[in-house]
């Protein structure tokens, strides 16, 4: 990844099941 750690819960959702 490379944002921030405060989106890193959403970054592993976006890449992650269409949760």
């Amino acid at each position: 990844m490379g944002r921030c750690a405060v989106r890193s819960t959403i970054s592993t959702v976006n890449i992650g099941p269409p949760a």
